[in-house]
């Protein structure tokens, strides 16, 4: 049907004044749900539903040419996730600039001047090391 699963800072919640929803010990009134002008006020969802189950289970380096046993140009370093991913909105092969990947990963030390990235498939992202100096 039309399920939709909730929004933080989107959806709202208003409490029915047929609840006959009071505070604990009660004093006042059961409310109505009306604020002062008469109206019922939404409350806003706000928080979050935990932090996500995406985490990185290995580095794995890979030299696609077999050339030698250092790494260097087009080297690669495969990224594989503990669970599959939505591939950040993007399609298996769908190429990533540099700078694209840096938006989506960040390395402890400098990989190389230059490289690009692309999801292999849910759970496995390939950075491809164009210029291995730096």
């Amino acid at each position: 049907g039309n399920y939709r699963p909730p929004q933080i800072f989107h959806d709202l919640i208003r409490v029915f004044a047929s609840a006959n929803l009071r505070e604990n010990p009660p004093v006042n009134l059961p409310t109505a749900g009306i604020d002062y002008s008469g109206r019922s006020p939404p409350a806003v969802l706000l928080g979050d539903f935990g932090p996500s189950d995406v985490n990185v289970s290995a580095l794995v380096g890979g030299d696609p040419d077999g050339a030698d046993s250092v790494y260097g140009t087009l080297d690669t370093l495969t990224v594989v996730f503990t669970v599959d991913t939505d591939m950040a909105q993007r399609a298996p092969g769908d190429p990533y600039t540099q700078a694209e990947v840096d938006t989506l990963l960040t390395f402890s030390g400098l990989i190389g001047d230059a490289y690009n990235g692309t999801w292999l498939d849910r759970r496995r992202f390939m950075v491809t090391v164009t210029d291995s100096t730096g």
